[in-house]
């Protein structure tokens, strides 16, 4: 059957790709040293690794989960996509799941990032709660805890930069403000 490139079938124009859990989906041919999006680079660079953000590695997870992927198949898509430490304790952790292993077996060795979605995915798996609203809860929760921080980090920076500017802008007032008045009256009383 023809494609729209007129070749014939979509594996031998090489716009098929091997999914994360080994069959076979539509999309373009993923070349070594590029990422899944097809731009050049490789999907593990650690220099884009250093900033994991735990709330948005939840929330993928989430929306994972929301399209109907079982759990494993979720932890391997997203850790499959997701650079550095916390993608592979992902699609670490789902491969023991899948073999049988206890939770916490399976998340042993995982990054902060990594055992974020463990605790938020622990009921689901051993419970059966729904992993979507926990998932979701628990991203709030790490964003509300940022803002918290990032609120009190700012307000320590107000106080810290007093001394600072004090410093700095006292020397210039006096130079500036002082320093011409002081000349300008002993030049008057004296002269």
């Amino acid at each position: 059957m023809p494609t729209a490139s007129g070749t014939g079938s979509a594996a031998e124009d090489g716009s098929v790709m091997s999914s994360p859990v080994g069959g076979r989906t539509a999309g373009r041919e993923r070349r070594p040293g590029t990422t899944t999006a097809g731009r050049p680079g490789h999907p593990r660079d650690p220099a884009r690794s250093s900033a994991v953000d735990p709330a948005l590695l939840l929330d993928l997870v989430a929306v994972a989960l929301a399209a109907g992927a079982p759990v494993p198949t979720a932890l391997v898509s997203v850790g499959t996509a997701w650079p550095g430490h916390a993608g592979e304790a992902l699609v670490r952790a789902a491969r023991a799941l899948t073999l049988g292993a206890s939770w916490d077996v399976a998340w042993a060795g995982g990054g902060a990032a990594a055992l974020a979605v463990a605790r938020a995915l622990e009921p689901a798996w051993t419970a059966g709660a729904s992993p979507v609203p926990l998932l979701r809860t628990a991203a709030d929760r790490l964003r509300s805890r940022r803002r918290a921080e990032t609120r009190a980090a700012a307000g320590r920076l107000g106080v810290q930069l007093v001394l600072p500017l004090t410093l700095c802008y006292l020397p210039a007032f006096v130079l500036v403000g002082l320093v011409p008045v002081v000349v300008s009256l002993s030049s008057s009383l004296l002269g």
